[in-house]
């Protein structure tokens, strides 16, 4: 309650006293105000951007990850392809032709 009283003892000071020490007041008071606002803006941007570093270090070893998983399961299919081709090319031709049904009349 007493501080109170002096914030509005003091503002009735500053409304007695002449227009332009009136305006130095309100100068002042919007330099610190502006000093707050900018010292909170870029500690929030330094902070901001060493976490986006982090987890953009996360995220490309998560991708690298995801590709390497990727790469081996190409791989196997590309194996499983070639096995496929090869068994294919193994089959001798006259063990398909005997095996189709001859027409009867």
């Amino acid at each position: 309650m007493n501080c109170l009283f002096k914030i509005e003892r003091k503002i009735e000071e500053i409304r007695e006293k002449p227009e332009h020490i009136r305006v130095r007041y309100i100068y002042g008071i919007i330099v610190v105000f502006m000093v707050f606002v900018v010292v909170l803006w870029f500690f929030s941007f330094f902070t901001n951007t060493r976490q986006n570093d982090a987890v953009s270090k996360l995220n490309a070893q998560k991708i690298i990850n995801d590709f390497q998983v990727q790469k081996k399961s190409l791989q196997d299919i590309e194996n499983a392809a070639k096995n496929s081709i090869n068994s294919l090319n193994n089959v001798s031709p006259q063990a398909s032709t005997n095996t189709a049904p001859t027409p009867t009349n």
